[in-house]
C-alpha cells in the first residue's frame, strides 16, 4: 500500500533505512540474527533505483522532501517484490521529476508481470497510466473505461460525472 498521506506509510522519525527494511525483516533474519550486510546492500540498491535523495540512510524520513518520502514507501514495497501495488493517490502533492521517477517505477513492476490498483485525483495521470479505469460514484461504479476503446481526461471526467 502505497498513500498519498506519507506519514501513513512511514515512521518519520526513523531512518530511511529503517523505513525500507521494515517489511523486509522476515527475509533477512537468520536464526534469529539480523544479517546487516544484506540490509545494507538492500537499502543502497533500492536508493539508487528509486534515485532517494540525498543518500543518506540515516537520515530520518521526515527529513526528506514529499517526493523523496513517497520513493522510500514505494522502495519497501520493491525490496518486498510485492506482485500488487495498492495506490492511494501516491504523486498527490511531490515535483513533476519525482512524479516521472514514480511513474517509471509503477511501469516497472507491471511490466515484469505485476499489478497495480491506482486511486488518483489527477484524471490525466490515471489517462496516462491505466489500461482499464473504473469511476465510482456515492460507493457505485458508474462507468468503466478501456484503453483500446481510448481514455483521455474528458472521458474520465463524463465518467465521473463533473
Amino acid at each position: 500500500m502505497v498513500p498519498g498521506e506519507r506519514s501513513l506509510g512511514l515512521i518519520m522519525n526513523q531512518s530511511v533505512r529503517d523505513n525500507i527494511l521494515l517489511p523486509n525483516l522476515d527475509t533477512l533474519s537468520r536464526m534469529g540474527y539480523l544479517d546487516r550486510d544484506a540490509g545494507d546492500r538492500i537499502v543502497a540498491e533500492l536508493m539508487e533505483l528509486v534515485d532517494i535523495r540525498p543518500r543518506q540512510p540515516s537520515l530520518r524520513a521526515g527529513a526528506l522532501s514529499g517526493g523523496n518520502q513517497q520513493k522510500v514507501i514505494l522502495a519497501k514495497w520493491l525490496a518486498r517484490r510485492v506482485a500488487v501495488l495498492l495506490l492511494d493517490d501516491p504523486t498527490q502533492g511531490i515535483d513533476v521529476a519525482a512524479k516521472a521517477q514514480i511513474h517509471a517505477l509503477m511501469g516497472d513492476v507491471v511490466a515484469r508481470g505485476g499489478g497495480s490498483l491506482i486511486y488518483s485525483s489527477d484524471l490525466g495521470e490515471l489517462a496516462r497510466l491505466c489500461d482499464r479505469v473504473l469511476a465510482v460514484r456515492q460507493g457505485r461504479i458508474t462507468a468503466s473505461l478501456d484503453r483500446r476503446a481510448g481514455i483521455d481526461e474528458s472521458k474520465l471526467r463524463n465518467a465521473i460525472g463533473g
